[in-house]
């Protein structure tokens, strides 16, 4: 009788912790602060040790990610900086903006804007992520690929 009654109040708490994230707001500036990979050969947790920021309006939404390993080089002035040496600099950057959608804990995105062209092409709408952890101070969000792998992308409120 007792084991029914703990089984009972732990299903009635994974309800209301699965409501209250389902009632929390996107809306806000999110940094994130670790990576992790389920399956496949680069599984593991990461740290980020660039500033990676995203940002949500009650419509819209930003990103910003330097994804590069390190410091990147400073250029010269623009007038002297090849396309090449801007092109080193910019691969690390992704970079994009637009509209989304949260549909219970899926939140849908329609990137109309971006470094990489082919993120905004109309095979590539809309970027589906679900969110698996919503709080006033955490998220995290995850996708999983064609192959099973799981990526989780954990924030920290910035505001």
């Amino acid at each position: 009788m007792t084991s029914k009654l703990i089984k009972s109040l732990l299903a009635g708490l994974l309800l209301t912790f699965s409501l209250t994230a389902i009632a929390q707001s996107l809306v806000g500036v999110w940094e994130m602060v670790e990576t992790e990979t389920i399956g496949g050969p680069d599984a593991g947790v990461y740290p980020v040790p660039n500033y990676r920021l995203l940002i949500y309006t009650e419509s819209y939404f930003s990103w910003i990610f330097d994804q590069a390993t390190g410091p990147r080089p400073m250029l010269p002035p623009p007038a002297e900086t090849s396309d090449a040496e801007f092109g080193a600099v910019a691969r690390f950057m992704n970079v994009s903006g637009g509209t989304y959608q949260r549909v219970g804990s899926t939140i849908i995105y329609n990137r109309l804007v971006a470094v990489a062209p082919n993120a905004m092409a109309p095979e590539n709408q809309p970027l589906v992520r679900e969110i698996r952890t919503l709080t006033p101070f955490r998220l995290e969000t995850q996708v999983t690929n064609n192959q099973g792998i799981t990526q989780i992308l954990r924030y920290r409120r910035a505001e």
